[in-house]
C-alpha cells in the first residue's frame, strides 16, 4: 500500500495561506504601532493647546484628532499640527507666561475676596483676618501692575502681527476688561443686597403697654433723707473720732487706728468698683 503524495497545487495553497496569515498579523501589528504613535502625538498636542490657551472650539478645528482610523497619513497630519503648535508656543512663550501669571494671580484675588465676605472669618483667631487683608492688598497691587504691563506688551504684539492676541479664542485685552467689569458689577450687587437687608430689618424700640402708666415727677414718692450739717464735712478727723468714743480720752494712737480701718474699707470699695466697670 503506497503513501499518498500531496500535489504541488495543494502545497502551494498551504504556503499561501500561511503567508496571508502572517501578512495579516503584520498589518495588525503595524496598525497597533501607528495607534500608539498617534496617541502619543495627541497627548503632546493637548499639552501645547493648553499652554497656548486654546479653546474647545479651536481644538475641535483639527478634525484628524477625532479620527480612529490609524494610518500613516493620519500620523503625518498629527505630526504637522504638533510642529505648528511648537513653533507658535516658542514664538510667543513670553506672552503666554504673562497670561498664565495673570490667570493665577486673578484666581488668588477672587479666592481672598470670597473669604473677606464669609461671616465665619470672624470666628478665626490669631491675626488671620489681618494677614488675609494684607495679602489681598498685595495682590491688588500686583494685578494693577500686571494689567498695565499686559496692555503695553499685547498692544505691541498685535501691531507687529496685525492680528488679535487670543486667549481661549477671545482677544485677551477684552477678556481682562470683561473680568474687571464683571467683578465690579458683582461687588456692587452684593453691597446693594446688604443695604436692602439692613433697611428691611425693623428698628426695635421700647414701647409702653396700653395699661401701663409711667409715674410723673410730681407723683414720685420721696424718701426721707438724713441731712448732714455742712460744718461736719469740714471737721478735723481727730474731733470726729473723739465724738465716736464718748466719755473717754482719745489718744493719738487710737485716732490712727480708726483712720486705718476707714482707709481699708475705702480701698476695698474702690477695687470692687473697678472690677465691675472693666
Amino acid at each position: 500500500m503506497g503513501i499518498p503524495v500531496a500535489s504541488s497545487h495543494e502545497v502551494n495553497k498551504s504556503h499561501n495561506s500561511s503567508w496571508e496569515e502572517q501578512l495579516l498579523h503584520l498589518k495588525e501589528l503595524k496598525k497597533e504601532q501607528l495607534k500608539n504613535l498617534v496617541m502619543k502625538v495627541r497627548q503632546q498636542l493637548s499639552s501645547y493647546w493648553q499652554k497656548c490657551f486654546y479653546s474647545n472650539e479651536q481644538r475641535a478645528a483639527f478634525q484628524p484628532f477625532y479620527n480612529d482610523n490609524f494610518t500613516e497619513d493620519l500620523l503625518s497630519q498629527h505630526d504637522e499640527e504638533l510642529l505648528n503648535m511648537k513653533l507658535k508656543y516658542e514664538k510667543n512663550q513670553l506672552m503666554y507666561t504673562r497670561v498664565h501669571k495673570w490667570a493665577t494671580t486673578w484666581e488668588s484675588f477672587i479666592e481672598l475676596e470670597k473669604k473677606s465676605t464669609d461671616p465665619r472669618r470672624l470666628l478665626n483667631r490669631g491675626g488671620s483676618l489681618l494677614k488675609d487683608e494684607r495679602e489681598r492688598s498685595k495682590i491688588q497691587k500686583q494685578l494693577s501692575k500686571l494689567s498695565e504691563d499686559l496692555k503695553k506688551s499685547v498692544g505691541s504684539w498685535e501691531e507687529e502681527n496685525g492680528a488679535d492676541f487670543l486667549v481661549n479664542n477671545e482677544r485677551f485685552l477684552d477678556s481682562i476688561a470683561h473680568q474687571l467689569e464683571h467683578h465690579r458689577l458683582k461687588k456692587d450687587q452684593t453691597k446693594a443686597s446688604v443695604k436692602r437687608d439692613e433697611s428691611a430689618v425693623p428698628r426695635s424700640g421700647v414701647k409702653r403697654s396700653a395699661g401701663a402708666q409711667m409715674p410723673t415727677p410730681n407723683k414720685i414718692r420721696k424718701t426721707p433723707s438724713t441731712s448732714v450739717p455742712l460744718y461736719s464735712l469740714h471737721r478735723p478727723p481727730l474731733e470726729e473720732c473723739k465724738e465716736s468714743i464718748p466719755g473717754s480720752q482719745l489718744s493719738y494712737s487710737d485716732f490712727m487706728e480708726d483712720l486705718s480701718v476707714k482707709s481699708n474699707s475705702d480701698r476695698i470699695f474702690n477695687s470692687t468698683l473697678k472690677e465691675n466697670l472693666n
